[in-house]
Parts: structure tokens; sequence; C-alpha cells
């Protein structure tokens, strides 16, 4: 965990995980997550989703994707902005996609339904923000923008696109660490 007043050791990371792309509506069929807040704060570092309203009209809706083998630019694309980081010291930002559940789900009569256990899926790939490694004053000047970041479904990708898992839900984190 992060400390007031203190720099996180080697190898600390926190996380922030954005609204998963489902809810409670009729036309979803499958277990409820409770929407993620705006914002995030550990310790003095606060992040805070810019494009909110669109993510939560997104969330209520039920977001679907259709992920290409060539990589596809998420929509709506994540904007944070970043406080109380260090201002000299480099950090490093990155964005990783994780399951959301532990389940699949199909199409069927118009909703997505529960179509059993997942099956255990290969580690996604990390995606790091191309201005990595950068000093806490770079970070904090303006929201992040992960416009560039493309999803795909090609498990032999070699392009440094995030491998998203099909036909599950997931969920974005993202990663602030410290460099030395």
């Amino acid at each position: 965990l992060l400390h007031p007043g203190r720099l996180p050791a080697l190898g600390e990371l926190f996380s922030w995980a954005f609204p998963p792309p489902t809810d409670s509506k009729s036309h979803l069929s499958m277990p409820q997550s409770p929407p993620a807040a705006d914002s995030y704060q550990q310790g003095s570092v606060r992040m805070t989703l810019e494009n909110a309203d669109l993510w939560k009209s997104f969330h209520n809706i039920g977001t679907e994707m259709i992920i290409t083998k060539h990589g596809r630019r998420m929509f709506p694309h994540c904007s944070i902005s970043v406080s109380g980081l260090q201002p000299f010291v480099n950090y490093v930002i990155m964005m990783d996609m994780v399951p959301a559940d532990s389940f699949k789900y199909k199409w069927k009569k118009e909703q997505w339904e529960v179509a059993g256990k997942a099956e255990p899926q290969p580690p996604c790939r990390t995606y790091m923000h191309p201005d990595s490694p950068a000093p806490g004053s770079h970070w904090m000047k303006q929201a992040l923008s992960f416009l560039r970041m493309k999803l795909t479904n090609n498990t032999l990708d070699q392009h440094g696109h995030v491998r998203a898992h099909l036909t599950c839900r997931v969920q974005m984190i993202t990663l602030v660490h410290l460099c030395f």
C-alpha cells in the first residue's frame, strides 16, 4: 500500500478500476457489479476519470466492443488526470485489462447470459503510456490520454496491442509505478 508522506518502494503499485462494462439493466442477464467512483485516491495520489459522464452512460447501457485481429482503439478512450505525485520523481504509467468476473457470456434472445465458467486466459499485455517514464510534474500538468491503446483478439500480436478476453467482462486497471 502507498502511505501518505513516504515514497513507495520499488515494485509497489496502486491501481484504479474503471467502471466494468455491465450493469443491472434488463437486457443484461449477468451478475451485477457496482459502478466505480469517478476518482480514486491512495495516499496523496489521486486519479480522476476525465470523461466520467460518457463512461457512466456506456456503463448504464452495457458496453460491448467488436475486437479485431489488427487491433481497434477503445471507445470511449480513457483520459485520466493525476495529482499528488512527487514532481521530480519518475513514474511509469500503464493500463491493464483484467477479467471482471469468472464467467463467459453468450448473446441469447437479445440479451447477454452467463454461458458457464470462463476458460483460463493467458495474461493480457500491459499497455505502457507512450510518455513513460516521466517525472510526476509531467503526468500532473494535463490529463493522460490512452487514445492510442488498441485492443486485439490476436494471441500472437507483435504490435504491442492489448489482448482482450473474448466473451468475457473486463475492467481496466491503471498502474502507476515508481522508477529509480
